[in-house]
């Protein structure tokens, strides 16, 4: 089925290098998962927020100590149309930037799993990467002045509101030969030439290319901007990811608390330790974390998994459509779905998994004559999002 970005990427924007202004751009993005992004990272139980959000005050970045209270007061101030941002900041220009945004909202990962479909599928297995990223403000300029994305990046900013947003551009190499190559300055010292600016009207979608210096600017007043990068696999991207997957197939022999107390202490030898990561090797590496991004419909940000009891998971289940990847081991298999990964340790195992994801549905309860492993591996399906039950499911569907 084509998606909007099927459409987008064969049509206006060129194969993702052209600017262009969707308006009218159809999005499932509501004020409610913005505000559960900024709630959840607000409540979080550490006293600052985390690296993942910046805000920032008339240009300046705010204290993460004082940001988690910032974010505490807008979450407590009701819907987001309703915060008064003019008391909250004090009238100042303000910008709040989060990245990996869908860690924050489960209600946001599902509705952007569900609108770019299976368009990362056009890009082959090693493909693409998919993040959100949150942006709130009232500001006559973005507070990282006029800069580049990185190179792999393809950005759409879907603007909820309530007012405009605009983008200036310069082309890549242009600014670069001016300026000697600085990848970043002030707007004000940025007088090579005259910028291409794009209106993102409240509604429209406003694709972003790699090969542009940008600035934003909110200046009529507050916009919400939910936006998706697209990052192409490059070498280095897939080499991170694999290291990654290695660091967590091959298990510490030296947990790092004991440096805490042991200034003496060290890990096995260079050539053991080295013998470890060999044994597993990045080709295998690899193969997981291929495997755990397609999972996820190539999304990075992989939510903490909450695994029910199985008394709270008794009940009858419906298959849901969402992939699932498996990675063989030497005895035993590896699945990956929704990014979480799983180990089932015997060729009966595997079977048994087999044939519950060729089946339309399952279920799961006590009294069914299954081992502690059967029901285990059926509840982790679950919690995964592979199934779901099936009254709610046939809602869905409907």
């Amino acid at each position: 089925m084509s998606t909007f970005f099927d459409r987008q990427f064969d049509g206006p924007t060129e194969l993702f290098s052209t600017p262009h202004v969707a308006l009218n751009a159809p999005h499932p993005y509501t004020d409610d998962m913005v505000a559960e992004c900024l709630t959840a990272i607000g409540n979080n139980a550490q006293s600052r927020i985390t690296r993942n959000c910046r805000i920032y005050v008339d240009g300046a970045l705010m204290c993460p100590f004082e940001s988690r209270d910032v974010l505490r007061q807008i979450a407590q101030s009701g819907p987001i149309r309703e915060v008064d941002w003019a008391e909250v900041f004090g009238g100042r220009d303000f910008l709040i930037f989060v990245n990996r945004a869908a860690l924050y909202s489960s209600k946001l990962l599902s509705a952007s799993k569900a609108f770019v479909g299976t368009f990362d599928r056009r890009f082959g297995r090693s493909g693409i990467s998919i993040e959100h990223h949150v942006i709130i403000g009232q500001y006559a300029e973005t507070s990282f002045g006029v800069h580049i994305d990185d190179p792999t990046d393809r950005v759409y900013h879907f603007n909820l509101g309530p007012h405009s947003k605009h983008m200036s551009l310069w082309p890549r190499q242009e600014f670069l030969a001016a300026y000697r190559g600085d990848a970043a300055r002030l707007r004000r010292t940025v007088d090579h030439s005259e910028p291409s600016t794009y209106v993102m009207p409240v509604g429209s979608a406003f694709f972003l290319p790699a090969d542009y210096h940008h600035i934003g600017s909110s200046r009529d007043g507050v916009s919400i901007v939910v936006a998706l990068a697209f990052s192409r696999q490059s070498e280095s991207l897939l080499l991170r990811e694999a290291l990654q997957e290695l660091r967590q197939l091959v298990p510490s022999t030296m947990p790092l608390s004991r440096y805490y107390r042991d200034f003496v202490a060290s890990a096995d030898s260079e050539d053991d330790v080295i013998a470890r990561y060999d044994q597993v090797g990045l080709s295998l590496a690899h193969r997981h974390a291929v495997a755990r991004r397609l999972s996820n419909n190539s999304f990075d940000e992989i939510p903490e998994l909450n695994i029910p009891t199985i008394e709270a998971s008794t009940g009858d289940y419906l298959r849901v459509d969402v992939p699932v990847e498996i990675v063989d081991a030497e005895e035993g298999a590896y699945v990956y779905a929704g990014g979480h990964r799983a180990f089932v340790a015997s060729e009966k195992q595997v079977q048994d998994l087999s044939h519950l994801l060729a089946e339309t549905g399952f279920e799961i309860g006590p009294n069914l004559g299954l081992d502690a492993e059967a029901l285990a591996i059926r509840v982790w399906l679950v919690a995964t999002g592979v199934a779901r039950r099936r009254d709610v499911a046939q809602q869905s569907a409907q």
